[in-house]
């Protein structure tokens, strides 16, 4: 198991509910459903966003895995507003100004939090475009194009726009956990939705109308606060397992076949470590073995063999400590076949 594997279980659990307890005196994702459903109408009243047809429910036979009765299955289009930008000529593309970001710019922000932006548009342009909408904090930024489903979370202070079509837009009225939510779209109950959904097309992309349709499993919102600190608090360690499974590999690679079969050979040499005299010598640990095997052998646990030869020292192929001592396998083991 690599470290994207091991990531990928963490998530994975996460989203069937088993990575933390359910406290009950956190209410429900029912109850929670409710209020984003009428904080969205109270939207809509006041124009801020647009009214939408409802989504189906999602049937039973569409769940893949068991959650827990506190959560709900929900579609994302229930519980954010999936938009994309107005159009952005590439005439308008300048060298300063308010950011302009790509899918590309999208991907390693969400990746590194930061991005060594090209592009702009002019401050008159973001004005007006702010009229119909710009990304606000605990937003999603999502990749559509390209590698599907990178989510950048925007942040406080952040100031840009984005192109229409590469980059989609989940803006969260009902106020979910955003981080919750981004680790929800990297989970692998998510990413193979949109593998699935993309297979067979020529040039996969992440639609509105899809990204609406998606399956979430929506936890209450206490949890929800709960799941984020518990993977933030194991994320460190899959990075050192990362780490170490890089050294490791390092070392493989340096060390081919014959180094290791040499490190082998001078295990079996007795050079690989120093000799320590307080710890006694073969010699006693084969009187002990002996011993034990006389005792096996009169409680008819083991049956008596006939002695094996001495090792002879035509027969030894290599010096060995002064402490250890050559014998054959079965001097110390008992060799047994299956009936």
């Amino acid at each position: 198991m690599n470290a994207q594997d091991l990531k990928n279980s963490i998530l994975q659990l996460a989203m069937e509910g088993k990575l933390v307890e359910q406290r009950q005196e956190e209410g429900t994702a029912r109850e929670l459903l409710q209020t984003i459903q009428e904080e969205k109408a109270r939207l809509v009243a006041e124009k801020k966003i647009k009214k939408t047809k409802p989504l189906p429910p999602v049937t039973e036979e569409e769940e893949p895995f068991d959650i827990p009765e506190s959560w709900e299955w929900v579609r994302w289009g229930n519980v954010v507003e999936t938009v994309s930008a107005r159009r952005v000529h590439k005439k308008d593309w300048q060298t300063k100004g308010v950011p302009f970001y790509r899918a590309r710019e999208i991907a390693k922000l969400a990746e590194n939090g930061v991005v060594n932006n090209e592009l702009f548009i002019s401050e008159e342009m973001y004005k007006m475009y702010s009229i119909s909408g710009v990304p606000h904090p605990g937003d999603l930024m999502i990749t559509a194009v390209g590698t599907l489903g990178k989510t950048y979370i925007v942040q406080d202070g952040d100031k840009f726009y984005y192109k229409d079509a590469s980059v989609i837009s989940l803006q969260n009225y009902g106020h979910i956990t955003p981080k919750y939510l981004k680790f929800a779209m990297e989970s692998p109950f998510m990413l193979q939705q949109i593998k699935s959904n993309s297979s067979g097309t020529t040039v996969s992309t992440l639609t509105i109308v899809r990204m609406n349709d998606y399956l979430l499993p929506l936890p209450p919102l206490a949890e929800q606060k709960r799941i984020v600190t518990k993977i933030e608090e194991l994320l460190p360690y899959v990075e050192e397992y990362d780490k170490a499974q890089t050294r490791l590999q390092a070392f493989e690679e340096k060390f081919p076949e014959d180094m290791k079969k040499s490190i082998l050979q001078y295990a079996m040499e007795g050079k690989l470590v120093e000799q320590r005299q307080e710890e006694g010598n073969a010699r006693e640990l084969l009187q002990a073995i002996q011993e034990e095997k006389a005792k096996l052998v009169a409680e008819k646990k083991i049956k008596k063999t006939k002695p094996l030869p001495p090792v002879t020292e035509e027969e030894e192929p290599f010096d060995i400590p002064e402490s250890w001592e050559w014998v054959r396998w079965g001097n110390v083991v008992e060799t047994v076949s299956a009936r």
